[in-house]
């Protein structure tokens, strides 16, 4: 009896050294193919986000003008031009100095701030350029998630030195902005530990501290798995993550926060409307969230892929592969598309002259 549970138990520890040996050497072997086709290296000269207090809401640089360098794996390396205004925007071009008639504040992410577009590609560049009778803001933050955004509009000093006409915010969502609202291992298991963890409870928005205080576990897990080379490769190729599905209490958090951004820039703009711009193919990517949001009827709410033809435009480009970067995000042309169809939408609904 004791000779057979001597060898079932050396028979398992054999198993778990093959299988540990297994692994370290798929590890080995994903490291260069991880290199080759996925490794994201970024240059910023000089940095364009301040990380004094990670605890904090990200801020640009104010006052620089810099050049980025970004490359993806073995691809060829995305090179553009940046300049932060004294406030921490990037600066968004405009076609003249005409008497401005109303704001537009765009808020958002990279896909907002416009990574690996130079100042006059961005969606707010373009936008502006279109409609010369508007004061285009861009207040697009790599990395920003609607959390961070809200908690920014908390400031006192938050476009104050807007003028106070009547104004339209414009807030680009993309899937991944779900992701870093309720801290997806995803997220956290990489760079977002330190983001905001904001809960709704009883219709009110508290502010909890960042998840690596309010969910460790969560975080010390996620980063382990992370870590590994493979592990990651396999999550990202299948589409692996925590949670894997949203639900409608993710959405009604999402809308209680852009309810609330729009309470505190309504503070200082009495006559504002928000636009909820659905980035194409985010609604796809999330099923159903289209629905819940256009169905509170609070915000003006966008979604081109809603549109056949638009949407094969954007398709179209895509089969050309005209549409992106490497690593995801839009080229040039996605931003001129989207700003020639958001003015023509805009003029429609008079919220812009």
């Amino acid at each position: 009896m004791k000779k057979k549970y001597l060898s079932n138990l050396l028979a398992f520890l054999f198993g778990c050294v093959f299988l540990i040996c297994i692994f370290f050497i798929s590890e080995m072997i994903s490291r260069p193919i991880y290199n080759k086709y996925f490794k994201l290296t970024i240059q910023e000269n000089p940095p364009i986000l301040i990380h004094t207090d990670i605890t904090k809401p990200k801020k640009l640089h104010a006052g620089i003008e810099g050049t980025a360098i970004i490359k993806k794996g073995s691809y060829p390396s995305v090179t553009y031009n940046y300049s932060i205004d004294k406030k921490g925007r990037r600066n968004t071009y405009s076609t003249s100095e005409t008497g401005k008639k109303a704001n537009c504040l765009f808020l958002g992410c990279s896909f907002t701030f416009g990574t690996e577009v130079n100042d006059n590609e961005t969606l707010p560049s373009q936008f502006s350029m279109r409609n010369p009778y508007c004061a285009v803001y861009n207040y697009g933050i790599p990395g920003s998630s609607p959390q961070e955004i809200y908690l920014t509009t908390l400031n006192s000093d938050f476009a104050d030195d807007v003028e106070t006409i009547p104004t339209v915010v414009v807030y680009t969502f993309i899937g991944s902005h779900l992701k870093r609202l309720v801290g997806a291992w995803s997220i956290i298991g990489r760079w977002g530990k330190y983001l905001p963890h904001i809960e709704m409870k009883k219709g009110e928005l508290v502010n909890l501290g960042p998840f690596a205080e309010t969910n460790p576990y969560s975080c010390f897990i996620s980063e382990m798995l992370y870590k590994s080379t493979l592990i990651s490769m396999i999550f990202d190729s299948k589409g692996i993550d925590y949670p894997q599905k949203f639900t409608n209490n993710h959405f009604e958090l999402l809308h209680l926060l852009l309810l609330k951004t729009r309470e505190n820039l309504k503070k200082r703009f009495p006559d504002v409307q928000m636009v909820f711009l659905f980035f194409p193919g985010s609604t796809e990517a999330i099923p159903g969230i289209y629905d819940y949001i256009n169905g509170k009827k609070e915000f003006i709410v966008i979604d081109y892929f809603k549109d056949i033809s638009k949407k094969e435009k954007l398709q179209e480009l895509e089969k050309k592969n005209e549409h992106k970067y490497p690593d995801g995000h839009p080229k040039p042309i996605i931003y001129s598309y989207l700003a020639e169809w958001l003015t023509e939408d805009l003029k429609e609904t008079n919220l812009i002259p």
